[in-house]
């Protein structure tokens, strides 16, 4: 939702300045207090000794020491098997913004429509979120067999939208770019769903990600046991 309300900032504050290099001084400010905003609504947020379950019980509280102790613990995690296999799984979830931002988003649309396509991105993003979820929940019975599901789902729509992004890239290079695009353009659809594309994308590849680092570690605590 932030991603959507952050792209919704400098298409509304911008919407009379479709040919200008940069954003106003307006969007800043709106970032600004959007953020603040949120900074001051964490101070609302319970003491994990008050916060009360549906069937009555109360969040365990942890008692944390000190900085230093806290970072020593943090380091001996990187000597874990396990949290070192998620370096790459975390880099691969979002490796990929630089391109989809600055080389899709920023080199084909104006500066009002880079905002207008922002929200339909994050947007898209919560959609894959969803619909991947569904997958990975109920789509078969057998746990195995909805991670396979996932996998060949993810793996096909991954193809065909970075496919579709190369013949998009194909058409113009970083010495003859084409002239922005806005979104009242005749030749702006193309261009709007690959890059709704990828957010749907995206979203579905991380939510496979974390699915299968869960499973992973379920099926290693049963296998201590």
């Amino acid at each position: 939702m932030g991603g959507v309300i952050g792209g919704l900032i400098p298409f509304i504050l911008n919407y009379h300045r479709s040919e200008a290099a940069s954003v106003n001084d307006g969007t800043y400010i709106g970032f600004m207090c959007f953020m603040s905003a949120g900074a001051l609504l964490s101070l609302a947020i319970l003491p994990a000794c008050k916060v009360v379950r549906d069937d009555g019980s109360r969040c365990t509280s942890i008692l944390y020491s000190n900085v230093s102790t806290e970072c020593v613990e943090v380091a001996k995690l990187f000597s874990n098997w396990k949290v070192l296999l998620m370096v790459p799984a975390a880099w691969s979830s979002n490796f990929f913004y630089p391109y989809q931002f600055n080389e899709v988003n920023g080199a084909l649309f104006n500066l009002r429509t880079r905002g207008f396509n922002s929200v339909f991105y994050w947007g898209a993003q919560m959609l894959g979120s969803v619909g991947i979820g569904y997958v990975m929940d109920f789509s078969c019975e057998r746990r195995r067999v909805r991670g396979l599901v996932g996998v060949v789902v993810v793996g096909v729509l991954g193809t065909v939208i970075w496919g579709g992004a190369l013949a998009n890239q194909l058409r113009y290079s970083s010495n003859g770019l084409p002239a922005k695009l806005d979104f009242k353009d005749s030749g702006f659809a193309g261009p709007f769903v690959l890059y709704f594309s990828f957010g749907l994308l995206d979203a579905m590849f991380q939510s496979l990600v974390y699915w299968v680092i869960g499973a992973l570690a379920d099926d290693s605590e049963i296998l201590s046991r």
